[in-house]
């Protein structure tokens, strides 16, 4: 895997002055939220910004880019903010155009992203899937229960 440098922007592109105080560490963390699409400041979404964070600068956080063998931070996104909707009975459809409306970045439409978690919710009944399923039970496990 080739090692990458994330593109940021704004003030997230700006390195920080000596004398600015603290408030330029709340206008770079709201710009975080922004970007990785949290809304809530949870512990649950305060994980899911160093787990996007660490995937974009750390190479050892990165998944293999073969979708056969591996997962990528889009999937786990995916299958959190789906999981989320479908368990308070809420659209999952509707979840799905909110995470297209939200990432325009991945190219993905709609209908994809809620495929992707169909398949997702599938993997632990099939062979094939059962070692994509341990990964993704291991990763939400780092994640703090609520």
């Amino acid at each position: 895997m080739t090692d990458r440098k994330p593109k940021f922007e704004g003030v997230l592109s700006e390195p920080m002055s000596l004398g600015g105080g603290p408030r330029q560490l709340i206008e770079r963390f709201i710009a975080l939220k922004e970007r990785y699409g949290v809304s809530d400041s949870s512990d649950a979404s305060t994980m899911k910004i160093l787990m996007c964070l660490a995937h974009e600068c750390v190479p050892g956080f990165r998944f293999e880019k073969n979708r056969s063998s591996g997962l990528d931070y889009k999937d786990i996104i995916i299958f959190v903010e789906l999981t989320k909707a479908d368990e308070q009975r809420k659209s999952v459809s509707n979840a799905a155009q909110f995470l297209e409306n939200k990432h325009p970045e991945w190219g993905l439409k709609a209908e994809s992203i809620r495929q992707r978690f169909m398949d997702m919710k599938h993997w632990k009944k099939t062979g094939r899937g059962q070692k994509r399923f341990a990964k993704m039970v291991k990763l939400l496990n780092l994640l703090p229960a609520k």
